[in-house]
């Protein structure tokens, strides 16, 4: 899972970690959902260049798009054909309730889930991440859930349910851009079952089975409510590991509370014509599926020794770019 992205340095990791070529891409089949992306810029110019991207950085020619705004048809047999033959889901960054409106609880998302359940990669960048939690941070200017103190925003309790491919878990992309330390620091200790993941732009988690790795020049924030510590966070950076069943750093018994780590500046976004969209997005989620995200086979490991075992990429989350709502490039 991706946090939002600084693509260039991203690039550089993946392609020395040699991502692109571990697990025969070539033979597998990706379905990239194309949802939380504006109507306006999913032009047909926009496909073909999308689609020489995914064959001609990752060597993928078997690419599938899908996208509908209509429930109706997220629940069609003709419309999930696709992901029942998907080794890899990509969700790019955009609306998340986009995402939420066409899919929770459709057929949709029931067929999302089974590529994992059957070993394939689950892999989404900013929105693409945040909806593979079963918690999700969205606010809303009404009152209704608890108030977040420092924006004096309110949780969306309409909106609160992810599709869940993590248990009990929320994840925050843009962590340090958007100064949200705080506002997830008091949702966990609202929700203390929760297991709250904050990862800065240019930085992803690579999760297996229970446990995930950190990559990237950012660094993830664990929220921890049923921490013992009296401090409920945890910073970790590139390459340190955390077991999310145990709630703990691989290797330490008594994982060590880090301060926060410094913020990062959010990364500038292209914006018109049309041809600096497909840049946008051809720089920002082009890419990037093979390396991170909440995919499940798509892509190998992010280590240089990766094994043949390490193929059974679980879900990464990933917070590459400002790929918000507000940060798409508009008509």
């Amino acid at each position: 899972m991706v946090g939002a992205a600084r693509w260039r340095s991203w690039k550089r990791e993946w392609s020395d970690a040699s991502l692109c070529r571990i697990g025969g891409w070539s033979e597998r089949c990706a379905v990239v959902v194309l949802t939380p992306i504006d109507l306006d810029v999913i032009t047909p110019e926009f496909l073909t260049q999308y689609r020489q991207v995914w064959a001609s950085e990752l060597g993928v020619t078997n690419v599938s798009f899908m996208d509908t705004r209509d429930r109706q048809v997220a629940e069609t047999e003709a419309f999930v054909a696709p992901l029942r033959k998907a080794t890899g889901v990509w969700i790019p960054g955009g609306h998340l309730t986009n995402l939420l409106d066409s899919y929770l609880g459709t057929r949709t998302e029931r067929e999302i889930e089974a590529v994992a359940v059957r070993g394939g990669v689950i892999g989404g960048s900013s929105a693409g991440a945040m909806i593979q939690g079963s918690f999700l941070m969205n606010v809303t200017k009404s009152p209704s859930g608890m108030r977040i103190s420092r924006t004096g925003m309110f949780l969306d309790t309409t909106r609160l349910v992810g599709f869940g491919l993590l248990r009990n878990v929320a994840v925050y992309p843009h962590l340090s851009a958007r100064n949200a330390e705080k506002d997830m620091a008091e949702v966990v200790a609202h929700y203390p079952e929760l297991l709250g993941i904050g990862i800065d732009e240019g930085t992803a988690i690579v999760v297996h089975a229970d446990q995930f790795e950190v990559i990237g020049e950012g660094h993830v924030v664990i929220f921890d409510g049923k921490s013992s510590s009296r401090k409920k966070l945890l910073t970790l950076s590139q390459g340190q590991r955390f077991d999310l069943k145990k709630r703990m750093t691989i290797g330490m018994q008594d994982p060590k509370i880090q301060k926060k780590p410094q913020k990062m500046a959010p990364s500038s976004n292209l914006r018109n014509p049309t041809q600096h969209k497909v840049n946008y997005f051809k720089n920002k989620l082009g890419p990037t599926p093979c390396s991170l995200g909440v995919i499940r086979c798509l892509s190998p490991n992010l280590g240089s020794s990766a094994t043949p075992n390490q193929l059974q990429v679980k879900v990464v989350i990933e917070s590459l770019g400002s790929a918000t709502s507000a940060d798409i490039p508009p008509s």
